[in-house]
């Protein structure tokens, strides 16, 4: 009779487990094809709390230090976890030394502060020219325009 409970309790965890471990690879699926943590939620069925929670495991298995910016944390993890594969029609855009030098720290997973530091850049100026190349580009966040940079081999 115990055989029988304890094999119950350990098919028991093992389903747990797998639901945590396919939580944890939808949660990270997300972020490295930025979405926000309510967009997740809303998918998975999860509160955002909860989601922010598990981002965190994430970030460690990755890795990556939790206590860093979340930001910082996606953007390093889209970093990880894309590839710089060439896309079917490359289109070259013409950047300025500045544009190419924040698209570089934006590679390195580097915020407006580290970049203002490694640049000499003011935040005005790190944030202008920020836009500026999502403009040029047509991406609307970090994490889109650092896939764009890696595949267009910036």
């Amino acid at each position: 009779m115990d055989t029988g409970v304890l094999g119950w309790i350990l098919k028991l965890g093992r389903c747990e487990m797998e639901v945590r471990e396919e939580r944890l690879y939808r949660v990270e699926d997300g972020i490295v094809h930025g979405k926000t943590n309510r967009e997740i939620g809303m998918e998975i069925g999860l509160a955002t709390r909860t989601i922010k929670q598990l981002s965190h495991l994430v970030y460690r298995r990755n890795g990556l230090k939790t206590n860093a910016s979340p930001m910082t944390n996606r953007v390093k993890l889209v970093a990880m976890k894309t590839s710089a594969s060439r896309p079917k029609q490359k289109v070259k855009i013409d950047l300025k030394r500045r544009e190419r030098q924040v698209l570089q720290e934006i590679e390195k997973g580097n915020d407006v502060f580290a970049m203002m530091e490694v640049t000499g850049l003011t935040y005005a100026t790190v944030k202008n020219v920020l836009r500026e190349v999502m403009e040029k580009t047509g991406m609307g966040t970090r994490i889109e325009l650092l896939i764009w940079a890696r595949a267009h081999k910036y």
